[in-house]
């Protein structure tokens, strides 16, 4: 994580939930005659093609690209303003970068950078305005996702407090014929839920696993929440629910400079209370459904509810299933929904639930049944 000004570096093992710093007193930066300088830096990522991470130097037209001595590297940028960048991070899979001013600035620009090339230049996607103050590239679809920050200026909150978490499309998609620009944002849902429950905050830091699950930091606290794989996840509205499941807790930020990177192509080995490897809703016959899942190990699981929705935002239980309680193994579940209703178009989600009460939820799954009367 990087945090401050002059910035500085933490490293964070989310396992043991330990903060050690790397640098006091801020970065040092190499400059051309071979002074050092120390800045305040933003907008990071991880770059799986060169193993350096790359920020931007704040208020300047220049990034900054980070090796594992701690030492820093000025890089211009031709067509990139020279703005205020706190939004970044960069592709796993093609090394491109992506910034955005973010913060009270209400994002509306995204700039893309090719950092395979020798000399970088910035091109411009047109998106949605956007109040967020990081976002992370995921390694499954690749494109990027971010969640709302309540901003707070010299002790005035900027916007209204909301979790909504977007999408971005990082080049065009085409489904059934028809074409969503790259840029586009898309609102996928309303995130909530945690041990210690996640809540409205400015959120400086986020990253991604190699498993593509998304983690926010939340600036005044230090909590660190994951949300499982929002690549499944389709555009909706702020109604739909998102679970979050609490993970561990980083180092406050003492201001808003608060940035973080990681290799998402990397695993994150926390030892979680089930870990969920599939789940799938299929067409059965007489217009049933069938539901099965499968978990990789559990950890004092009590039992799954399977909820069912008609429209993806309101759901409902309609059965449970005992867990395997404590297991090391792969484990393997079925239910069967006999009468889901006499509409085509089913959602289902399961909320796990451990033996201290705490809940999980699943990625939901859409199954469309023939024209017909339920059973």
């Amino acid at each position: 994580m990087f945090k401050a000004s002059p910035t500085d570096i933490y490293e964070i093992d989310l396992t043991t939930a330990t903060a050690t710093p790397a640098t006091t007193g801020g970065i040092p930066i190499i400059n051309t005659d071979g002074s050092i300088s120390k800045l305040q830096l933003n907008a990071f990522g991880y770059n799986s093609k060169d193993n350096y991470i790359w920020g931007q130097a704040y208020n300047s037209s220049n990034l900054v690209r980070i090796g594992s001595d701690y030492k820093g590297k000025l890089y211009p940028v031709a067509n990139l303003p020279a703005n205020p960048y706190v939004v970044g991070d960069v592709s796993p899979k093609t090394g491109f970068m992506y910034l955005a001013v973010g913060g009270s600035g209400a994002t509306d620009q995204i700039y893309v950078i090719d950092l395979t090339q020798t000399t970088l230049t910035a091109t411009a996607l047109t998106t949605t305005q956007s109040f967020i103050t990081d976002w992370a590239v995921s390694p499954i679809d690749g494109n990027l996702y971010a969640i709302y920050s309540t901003i707070i200026n010299n002790g005035t909150q900027v916007n209204t407090s909301k979790l909504t978490l977007y999408r971005y499309l990082t080049k065009a998609r085409t489904i059934n014929g028809v074409t969503t620009a790259a840029g586009t944002r898309e609102t996928l849902g309303t995130v909530a839920g945690g041990s210690t429950p996640i809540a409205a905050a400015n959120f400086g830091a986020v990253f991604m696993d190699s498993n593509g699950s998304f983690y926010v930091v939340a600036n005044a606290s230090g909590y660190i929440h994951r949300i499982d794989r929002p690549d499944l996840l389709g555009a909706s509205d702020e109604s739909t629910a998102i679970a979050a499941t609490y993970i561990t807790t980083g180092p406050a930020a003492t201001t808003n400079n608060n940035d973080g990177a990681r290799c998402a192509n990397s695993r994150v080995t926390t030892t979680l209370p089930v870990q969920l490897a599939a789940f799938a809703a299929t067409a059965a016959p007489n217009r049933a459904v069938r539901l099965g899942w499968t978990t990789a190990s559990e950890l004092n699981n009590a039992y799954f509810e399977v909820q069912h929705s008609l429209d993806g935002r309101t759901f409902a239980a309609v059965g449970q299933v005992q867990g395997r309680g404590t297991s090391a193994q792969a484990s393997t579940y079925s239910f069967t929904d006999a009468a889901p209703g006499a509409a085509t178009t089913h959602y289902y989600r399961l909320r796990q639930v451990d033996a201290d009460g705490t809940a999980t939820f699943s990625p939901v799954q859409v199954v469309t049944l023939a024209v017909g009367s339920s059973p």
